[in-house]
Formats: structure tokens, sequence, C-alpha cells
């Protein structure tokens, strides 16, 4: 099963009076006035893509801990909540995916995506372990396994 662990990289010692090298680029939303509750760091480059999603749903069911243990790899550890582990499926729309500054082309950058996910820490700081990203796109499908090495694969539909 191929599968990718995701971190979110945002910082812990940032605070609104640090000017960062990427505040010109991205760091301007309200949410990055507060870092200080955040494990990672900002990222130090300038963003590779630009997307915006719409229309998510989180689902969340409780599944056996074992199960979830030898379906990911011994180096993360399973995050729990209330002593229990989860998976979820998050259907939603992907929009105006395309390059950081460059314009988006509809036919494809646009089109809905469906994962199923769990929840795992690394060295206590949290991340998303994926076990399929699904989207109707050969493109995305293709961009996405050979230029991240995520585990996409072409929705089909029933």
């Amino acid at each position: 099963m191929v599968s990718l662990f995701l971190l979110v990289q945002i910082s812990h010692t940032m605070t609104a009076n640090t000017e960062h090298p990427l505040s010109r680029y991205r760091y301007k939303h309200p949410a990055f006035k507060q870092l200080d509750h955040r494990p990672w760091r900002l990222p130090q480059r300038r963003p590779l893509l630009s997307q915006v999603w719409k229309n998510l749903l989180f689902l969340h069911w409780e599944v056996d801990y074992d199960k979830v243990r030898a379906a990911t790899p011994e180096s993360l550890e399973i995050d729990r909540f209330d002593g229990k582990a989860w998976i979820a499926v998050v259907p939603f729309d992907m929009n105006q995916v395309t390059f950081y500054g460059f314009p988006a082309l509809s036919y494809l950058s646009n089109f809905p995506e469906i994962n199923v996910r769990t929840y795992v820490k690394r060295d206590g700081k949290p991340g998303v372990w994926f076990f399929s990203l699904d989207v109707p796109s050969q493109f995305a499908v293709w961009a996405a396994r050979t230029f991240f090495e995520l585990p996409t694969a072409m929705l089909r539909s029933v």
C-alpha cells in the first residue's frame, strides 16, 4: 500500500510582530497573526502551488487501532482521540490548482477529490497519513504521482 505522510509546516516561534520572508506571498491571512501554538515553522521558500478547497466534508469513523497500526509505518504514532483510532473520508472540490503566481486553466485546475486518511504523529508533531487520494482527472493523477509522490488514483464513476 502506497501512502503519504503529510506534515503541515507551521511555526511555534513566529509572532505577529515578526517579519517573515514570505509575508508578501501568503502570510497575510488573519490566521497567521497568532502562531505560537503551532508545532511547525513557516516555510522559508515561496510556495510552489496555489489551490482553493471548497465544499469540504469531514466524515470520521472510529476504527480498530490494530488495523490502523498495521496499515501505517512503524515510525508514526497513531494520533488517538478519546483513546480511539479514527479514519476520515474527505470529499471536496479542488479549484484553481496551479503553480503559484500563474493563471489557473479551468479544465486542468478544477476537479473533485476524495481522500481517505488517518491522523498520526511523528516526534510528537501532528500529521496526516493518506491511504488514498482519488480524483477524476488523468492529468492530476499523473502530476501528483510524478512530481509529489502522492498516492493518487483515478476516480471512476459507478
